[in-house]
C-alpha cells in the first residue's frame, strides 16, 4: 500500500502525492515498510513540511498495525472515504 498525502477533491478530480513509503504484507503474514530511505531523502530534497511527514509516519504505523492484524483497511473504508472526498453518498 502506498502512503500518500491526504487526498483532495477539486473540480471532479481526486488527487494525492505518493510519499514513497510502502507497506506490504507478505504471503507468510509478515508486514514490511519499504522505501524508508527514499522517504527520508525526499523530505530534504522536496522540503516536505513537518505536518506532511508526521501524517505519513502516522499513516504508515496505522497500516502496519492493521495489516499485522489481518485487516484490509481500504476494503473497509473505500466507500466511506470516497463519499467524504466527493461529498456524495
Amino acid at each position: 500500500m502506498d502512503v500518500t498525502s491526504r487526498p483532495s477533491y477539486r473540480d471532479g478530480v481526486i488527487s494525492a502525492v505518493d510519499l514513497d513509503l510502502d507497506v506490504i504484507r507478505l504471503f507468510d503474514g509478515s508486514v514490511r515498510v519499504l522505501d524508508e530511505d527514499e522517504f527520508a531523502e525526499h523530505q530534504v530534497r522536496y522540503g516536505y513540511p513537518e505536518p506532511v511527514i508526521a501524517q505519513a509516519l502516522a499513516t504508515t504505523g496505522d497500516l502496519v498495525r492493521r495489516l499485522t492484524a489481518g485487516i484490509q483497511p481500504f476494503e473497509e473504508a473505500a466507500a466511506a472515504r470516497l463519499a467524504e472526498y466527493t461529498g456524495r453518498p
